[in-house]
């Protein structure tokens, strides 16, 4: 009776430490191989960085030597290309990159984009993104006929802006709404102006989050010549519409129009009294005193505080006191 568990506890135990040990033979030679491509990788920054700075700025082509021969040497190359493009800025860095990278790193890249790693399709749409390889804009299509993760799908959608920016709208805005709000914002920020102003005439016809993401970038983008736009929106009715425009208005940080104050004073949506209690900031002390008188009895204890921080403003330092107190 009691030989059968101890004899299968042994068994169990035997098997776990064979698995330990394996797991530790596997761990030691995936280090013993990521030690030997961190030191070919810095054998080919030492042997070429020299040739590169002279290369990439211009002083002469790039000689064979400088195209990777395995992944190692593929991951300097990459370090220093994004090095040189993040850091560096001079005429013709990028489209030197470009240019060797379309020739000799493409191979790397289309093997990789075939690949089931999904960590290594990632990096290759990246690279691709970052070193501008329009050769493979036709590998990067094929892909978008397959079961992606919605990570590699979004970089699609930035590669296909980059290449391809006019029409992208019309190719892509049925297909965007499933992006997240950053996802969304990222992509209105990236894009060309030409294609920003196709995405704000159809403007209606987006979804939510694509709304949303274009409200917020005019806010970022401060440009006077939109203000028209996101005043128009304020006749929305949808709330969350009214209340991220006048969050953009907010942005601008400049004294907001009557006309836009008007439109919120009234408004049902307490976050929209709000908004525009704080826009009183910037209107002078006796137009600011006139509108906050309408709303210093507001049912939201928000904005009746907001009101209050805007009087107490206005005041001299000894009434100031006073109203703290």
């Amino acid at each position: 009776m009691i030989g059968v568990p101890v004899t299968a506890i042994f068994i169990g135990v035997l098997l776990l430490f064979l698995v330990l040990a394996v797991l530790t033979v596997y761990l030691f030679a995936a280090r013993a191989l990521q030690d030997r491509k961190s030191k070919r990788a810095e054998a080919y920054l030492s042997r070429n960085g020299e040739i590169w700075y002279r290369v990439l700025r211009g002083f002469e082509p790039a000689p064979q030597e400088l195209v990777p021969n395995d992944e190692a040497e593929l991951a300097a190359v990459e370090e220093i290309f994004r090095a040189y493009l993040t850091n560096v800025t001079g005429n013709g860095i990028r489209e030197r990159v470009r240019a060797f990278a379309d020739v000799h790193l493409a191979p790397f890249y289309r093997k990789k984009l075939k690949s089931r790693n999904w960590s290594e399709r990632m990096n290759a749409l990246y690279r691709i993104e970052d070193f501008g390889m329009e050769s493979l804009l036709g590998d990067v299509r094929k892909l978008d006929r397959k079961k992606l993760s919605e990570e590699e799908r979004f970089q699609l959608y930035l590669i296909e802006l980059q290449f391809r920016p006019d029409g992208f709208m019309d190719r892509t805005a049925g297909r965007l709404g499933y992006l997240s709000e950053y996802e969304s914002r990222q992509l209105f920020f990236l894009m060309p102006e030409n294609v920003f102003e196709e995405a704000a005439a159809q403007f209606g016809e987006l979804d939510p989050v694509l709304k949303f993401g274009l409200i917020e970038v005019l806010g970022m983008q401060q440009d006077l010549m939109r203000l028209p736009f996101l005043e128009g929106l304020l006749d929305s009715p949808d709330p969350e519409i009214r209340i991220r425009a006048l969050r953009a208005i907010d942005a601008f940080g400049i004294r907001t129009p009557d006309q836009i104050l008007e439109r919120a004073f009234d408004s049902p949506v307490w976050e929209e009294r709000f908004l525009v209690a704080r826009m009183l900031r910037r209107v002078p002390a006796d137009e600011a005193a006139r509108y906050a008188s309408r709303l210093r009895n507001d049912p939201s204890w928000l904005v009746r505080e907001e009101i209050r921080a805007v009087l107490v403003r206005q005041r001299s330092p000894e009434e100031k006191s006073a109203v703290l107190r």
